[in-house]
């Protein structure tokens, strides 16, 4: 039967379900994008992509669309972009 992924479902859990079926993207909070810190968003992503990214077959990628400013702090989106061209490099 057919379950869309929704936004407050572990990604890490879709991913060790199905990472290896199929190419996976998401995982990146637009919450933490909007209200966290620089800190907590680099730590985030670090950790997302020890989790998820080591076999392949996932894009990080915002969960849900950024469309307004608001969606995002842009020095949290820069450092999430940072963290996945640095240490997301295998």
């Amino acid at each position: 039967m057919y379950k869309p992924f929704e936004k407050d479902e572990d990604f890490r859990e879709i991913c060790k379900h199905f990472g290896d079926h199929m190419i996976l993207a998401g995982g990146v909070s637009t919450e933490l994008l909007a209200h966290g810190t620089v800190e907590e968003n680099v730590e985030y992503t670090k950790a997302l992509i020890d989790d998820c990214c080591q076999d392949g077959g996932v894009f990080l990628a915002a969960d849900l669309p950024i469309l307004y400013k608001n969606d995002a702090k842009k020095e949290n989106l820069k450092a999430v972009c940072d963290t996945i061209d640095t240490y997301g490099r295998f």
